[in-house]
């Protein structure tokens, strides 16, 4: 658990010195986005929030859930990181492989949408197994980029839904891809 914990500390260390931010559509504050999302199935409710000047983030959860145990989450952020898509997300991802070198991490871009790119990875820690889908995007009119996270997770034994997501994460992959808020 102090692993997951190092990581996932380190992961967002990572994230705001070169991460992402949002101000498209409108949502240039953390009060300008809805309060319930629905992202390839899953509905989620806003149960977290944090804001410093225009940066922020927003995580969303199943309304049953705390953010202490969680099985599904969704999360905006808006940071004032001057990065490209592909550059941010192939740091994030060498920081993924080099912390844990066994799972690694894969970089998804298509030449045709150079404004966004993904990256994809499991995290181990404990007894917890989460698969993350993060999204980092430019847009016109602000100086940083956004980032979506989605993150499934496990605790304990692996259950049938959750290995289903392992052996096919592309339809979760397309899924963020094309979302927007």
């Amino acid at each position: 658990m102090i692993f997951f914990r190092m990581f996932l500390a380190t992961t967002a260390s990572l994230l705001l010195l070169c991460s992402a931010a949002i101000a498209f559509n409108g949502i240039d504050s953390p009060h300008s986005l809805p309060k319930e999302i629905a992202f390839h199935g899953f509905e989620l409710s806003n149960a977290f929030q944090q804001s410093q000047g225009e940066q922020y983030i927003v995580e969303y959860i199943p309304s049953a859930e705390s953010l202490d145990k969680w099985s599904t989450m969704f999360a905006v952020r808006k940071q004032e990181i001057p990065s490209a898509p592909l550059e941010h997300a192939i740091k994030l991802a060498q920081s993924i492989t080099q912390q844990n070198p066994k799972l690694g991490a894969n970089v998804h871009f298509k030449k045709e949408t150079p404004d966004k790119a993904m990256v994809t990875f499991i995290a181990v820690g404990g007894d917890i197994v989460e698969y993350n889908i993060w999204k980092f995007m430019k847009v016109k009119g602000y100086n940083g980029l956004i980032s979506y996270q989605f993150a499934i997770r496990n605790y304990g034994e692996l259950t049938k839904g959750f290995r289903a997501i392992l052996n096919k994460p592309q339809p979760l992959i397309d899924s963020m891809r094309d979302y927007s808020l």
